[in-house]
C-alpha cells in the first residue's frame, strides 16, 4: 500500500516537471489560439524629448547714473551796458546782442574792459553787421553765434538750436556761460523803460535752485544789471527766438535756442 502512494506521487512529479519544461520552451507570446510561426510584436518606445534649453538670460548693467547738479552755480563775468556812453539813442537802444556777444568774450579771454573800449568795440561790431548781414537790429540767437565767431575769429561759440532750462543749468554746473533770447517785455524787468524792448538778449552766468532764478547779466540797464536775479518762471515764459523772415518775435510754439560759450574751445 505503501509503495503504491509513493509511486503515484513520484509519477505526478514526473509529470508535472515535464509539463513545466515544455511551457518554459514555447516562445513568448505564443499559446492557445496563437500560430508558433508568428513573429513576436514588441511596442516601440521613442526616447524622452530633450528639455528646452534655454541660454542663460544676462543681467541687465544697471544704468549709468547722471551725477547730480549742484544746487548754486555762479560764473565770474563782466559787466558792461549796452549804453557805455549813457547815451539810449541808437544804435545803442538795439545793441543788446552785441553787448552780451561783448561780455562773453572777455569773460573768455579773462580781460577786462573800460566804458570807452567798450564803446568802439560796439560800434565796430555794429558796422560790421552792416556789412555782412545789411542790418544789426535784433539778431537771432544762430546770427548772434556766427557774429561772435567771424567777428572774434572764435570756436569758443556753440548754437544749440532747441533747449530747455535743464540744458541751460547743465551748461552753467560745467563752467559754460549760457545767451538766451529774449521776448523782453515778459520779463518785466524792475529797470526798463516803459514799455521795455521787444525782443532783448541776457547773458546767463547761474543759477540758484533753493531761490528758483537765474543770475544774469542784463546789459539793459547802465549799471544795476550786473548779476540781477530773474525768476526761473520769468525766463521760461520769456524765453523767444527773433524771426528774420517775419521780422518779429518766433511763434510761441518755436524751438527756444541757446548760446554756449566756452573757455575749453580756442578763443
Amino acid at each position: 500500500m505503501v509503495a503504491t502512494v509513493r509511486g503515484i506521487l513520484l509519477a505526478l512529479l514526473v509529470f508535472g516537471s515535464a509539463a513545466l519544461v515544455r511551457e518554459l520552451r514555447e516562445p513568448l507570446g505564443t499559446g492557445s489560439g496563437s500560430s508558433p510561426s508568428e513573429p513576436v510584436r514588441t511596442m516601440a518606445v521613442a526616447p524622452p524629448a530633450p528639455s528646452p534649453s534655454h541660454p542663460p538670460r544676462p543681467t541687465p548693467s544697471p544704468a549709468p547714473r547722471t551725477a547730480p547738479l549742484p544746487s548754486r552755480v555762479l560764473l565770474d563775468v563782466p559787466f558792461m551796458s549796452q549804453a557805455p556812453t549813457g547815451s539810449w539813442e541808437q544804435p545803442y537802444q538795439d545793441a543788446c546782442e552785441e553787448a552780451a556777444l561783448l561780455m562773453a568774450h572777455r569773460w573768455v579771454t579773462g580781460t577786462s574792459v573800460t566804458r570807452a573800449e567798450a564803446n568802439v568795440e560796439l560800434l565796430r561790431m555794429i558796422q560790421f553787421q552792416n556789412d555782412v548781414f545789411g542790418d544789426y537790429r535784433d539778431t537771432s540767437a544762430a546770427r548772434s553765434a556766427e557774429l561772435f565767431r567771424r567777428f572774434y575769429q572764435s570756436e569758443a561759440v556753440r548754437l544749440v538750436p532747441s533747449a530747455a532750462l535743464a540744458d541751460v543749468k547743465r551748461e552753467l554746473a560745467h563752467g559754460n556761460i549760457v545767451l538766451l533770447p529774449m521776448a523782453g517785455r515778459r520779463l518785466n524787468g524792475p529797470y526798463y523803460r516803459s514799455p521795455g524792448p521787444l525782443y532783448h538778449m541776457l547773458l546767463i552766468r547761474g543759477y540758484d535752485e533753493d531761490t528758483k532764478e537765474f543770475v544774469v547779466n542784463d546789459d539793459g540797464t547802465n549799471t544795476k544789471g550786473e548779476a540781477f536775479r530773474f525768476s526761473s518762471a520769468a525766463i521760461e515764459r520769456s524765453w523767444n527766438d527773433w524771426d528774420h523772415e517775419a521780422n518779429t518775435l518766433a511763434p510761441p510754439r518755436a524751438p527756444k535756442p541757446m548760446i554756449v560759450v566756452s573757455r575749453n574751445t580756442k578763443p
